[in-house]
């Protein structure tokens, strides 16, 4: 998780690992001289708060200013990379804290307050980062175990502490004063956002199985499954797997397996990347090479497209010299049926990307009274009363499509509106127009 957040950004890594060196061997100078201070462990506590400020102040840029999630799953954490990870950084934090100090009240308030302080900085300042309820829980977690540990092993080596109303005036009054100004910044700077879930959780054992299935049906043995994660099924998305490759990405559709996909590009990416195909050794010279490439590929993984599905071929690029684009696809009564194989053969010869759909065809779709120029006047009359990219640009209406839409087959007509890449889609039979599509359009 931190490769892939500071990978490209060595600079800032070596700036923060100078900055955490500072702050802890001041901190042990000054309290060193004092004769009863505590500089090692003072030290490794201000090391500690250093290591969390530049980790959780570290830009990357977005727009997402102004904004705080409000998770009310308050179990979701527990079950995500990122809680956990969340709570592993303030555990040092709440250890070396009690070990500095010696009293729980002040170092538990400070734990509570550090994270207040930088969620509700990710929320104002324009850092890209955002603000999250689940992640001020899992910090105050991890720094009540932190504080826990600390406690525990001062008892076992007979070192005294404190009872917990020791500093808690003081706790108590710091609190107030953050808590007040908290509460400006909240009401002036940020506009709560509440949900039912913010992260990806882990995958259980029937979700790991089903991404290794997966990655095999579509690999062989070619590729390991570093890591998959999951993203519950909500009303208004699908559920879904993210599988991490050692070399690329896939996902996998959930609860039912029927999609997936893959990009083989590894970190950064290298001239003949990809999954090779045997038998084809030779670069394509032209789209006959690349889909004699990729029936090699389908004969082998997924055949059943080979039998009553339609190949197209289109180049990446003008002249092809960054591979071609092979799909299958089946046409049943003028409808483009959902199930399709889509591969990416690179200027190499191999397959860099895939998409698959293995779906029956939809029985009883509801009758088409819409043609082509219909869907295009549709889309007009629907931005007619608003502002829309497709005023002033062009609007491409693709093939007829089957499309699930609320548990229900329908035909769409899926429209792009260029140069924006805007994707949009026509009910067929009613001419309703939804802003997102369930649906991937042929290449042509």
């Amino acid at each position: 998780m931190l490769t892939a957040v500071f990978r490209g950004h060595a600079g800032y890594v070596v700036f923060s690992l100078a900055v955490v060196l500072t702050v802890g061997a001041v901190t042990w100078l000054v309290l060193s001289r004092r004769a009863e201070g505590r500089p090692w462990s003072g030290a490794a506590l201000s090391g500690a708060v250093a290591t969390e400020v530049c980790l959780t102040m570290w830009s990357t840029g977005g727009g997402m200013t102004g904004r705080c999630v409000v998770n009310r799953d308050l179990a979701e954490p527990f079950l995500t990379a990122q809680g956990l990870w969340n709570a592993a950084m303030f555990v040092p934090i709440g250890l070396f804290g009690m070990l500095a100090v010696q009293r729980p009240t002040p170092v538990l308030a400070g734990v509570v307050l550090l994270t207040v302080a930088t969620e509700l900085a990710q929320g104002a300042l324009p850092l890209g980062r955002g603000c999250d309820t689940s992640d001020v829980e899992m910090n105050a977690v991890g720094g009540l175990l932190g504080l826990v540990a600390g406690r525990l092993l001062l008892w076992a080596r007979g070192r005294p502490v404190h009872r917990w109303r020791a500093g808690a005036p003081q706790a108590l009054a710091a609190s107030a004063a953050v808590a007040l100004a908290g509460a400006v910044v909240w009401s002036v700077w940020i506009t709560p956002t509440a949900v039912d879930s913010t992260s990806l959780r882990f995958a259980d054992g029937e979700q790991k199985a089903a991404a290794e299935q997966a990655v095999r049906q579509a690999f062989g043995d070619r590729y390991t499954v570093v890591n998959v994660q999951a993203s519950p099924e909500t009303a208004d998305a699908p559920g879904q797997l993210f599988i991490a490759l050692d070399e690329g990405f896939a996902e996998l559709s959930w609860p039912g397996a029927d999609r997936f996909s893959a990009s083989l590009h590894s970190p950064p990416p290298r001239e003949g990347h990809g999954f090779p195909v045997p038998g084809a050794g030779v670069p394509p010279r032209d789209g006959s090479d690349a889909l004699a490439i990729a029936r090699r590929y389908a004969a082998e993984h997924y055949p059943w497209v080979l039998r009553g599905f339609e190949a197209e071929v289109s180049a990446a690029d003008a002249d092809g010299e960054r591979g071609w684009r092979v799909d299958w696809y089946r046409v049943r009564d003028g409808i483009v049926m959902p199930a399709r194989l889509d591969l990416r053969i690179g200027a190499s010869g191999q397959v860099t990307d895939l998409f698959v759909h293995r779906v029956e065809d939809p029985e009883g779709l509801p009758k088409v009274t819409l043609g082509e120029e219909d869907a295009r006047r549709a889309l007009r009359a629907h931005f007619a009363n608003r502002p829309s990219p497709g005023g002033t640009s062009t609007i491409h209406v693709h093939d007829l499509t089957a499309v699930l839409r609320e548990g229900r087959w329908r035909a769409e007509w899926p429209v792009t509106v260029e140069p924006f890449d805007a994707l949009f889609s026509v009910d067929a039979s009613t001419g309703t127009v939804h802003d997102s599509v369930d649906a991937r359009p042929r290449a042509g």
